[in-house]
């Protein structure tokens, strides 16, 4: 075998970055699951990206309702923290405790804090030019 059809071959078994994330995903949202390390090792990496994704929500949210100080800061990590347990415990159901300690609860959570911080900064200063320019 030459060594082009040998890098044909291994290139067609290899799945793309995007067949690879849309395999996790659907995986990742099916209601009642349970998963755990044996049976879904790459959960953690869904549960990252979820909440990153509801930290982007949550900070375009209060920055379109022109929420400031600790109160928007609070209100939408806590959204952003309860809406992420909600998905693992209640939605999946996933056995939290197989992939250790406070290993779901931590996953994704600093960054999340900057997506949201960013999202809000940025929707909050958008609105208020847009209100800027009408008035």
């Amino acid at each position: 075998m030459s060594n082009r059809s040998r890098r044909t071959v291994v290139a067609e078994a290899e799945p793309t970055f995007v067949q690879s994330c849309s395999t996790k995903w659907s995986k990742g949202l099916q209601r009642g699951a349970r998963w755990d390390k044996d049976t879904f090792e790459d959960f953690p990496v869904c549960v990252h990206w979820f909440r990153q994704f509801m930290a982007a929500v949550a900070g375009i949210c209060v920055g379109v309702a022109g929420v400031t100080g600790w109160f928007g800061l609070v209100g939408g990590f806590a959204f952003v923290t309860g809406a992420t347990y909600l998905y693992y415990a209640r939605f999946v159901e996933a056995d939290e405790l197989s992939y250790g300690d406070q290993g779901l609860k931590w996953e994704g959570l600093l960054p999340s804090l900057t997506v949201f911080l960013l999202m809000w900064i940025l929707s909050f200063n958008g609105m208020d030019h847009v209100l800027l320019n009408v008035a």
